[in-house]
């Protein structure tokens, strides 16, 4: 009976672990996906900024053209 108690807390203890990893491996792809998608925010929004300014002035530098 000592040796099936000692099975089952080692099934135990593993499964813990597995479920440890996983939890683990899946934050770092959400972590992964938020920062890909927080950089293809900020590009997308640095160029709605130079299309707006190239809008209002004719020139991507934010002057008039001479």
């Amino acid at each position: 009976m000592s040796t099936l108690k000692q099975f089952s807390d080692k099934e135990r203890a593993y499964d813990a672990y597995q479920a440890r990893q996983n939890y683990l491996r899946m934050q770092g792809s959400i972590e992964r996906r938020q920062r890909e998608l927080a950089a293809a925010l900020a590009q997308e929004r640095a160029a709605r900024e130079v299309a707006v300014r190239f809008a209002s002035t004719g020139s991507a530098e934010g002057h008039a053209p001479d």
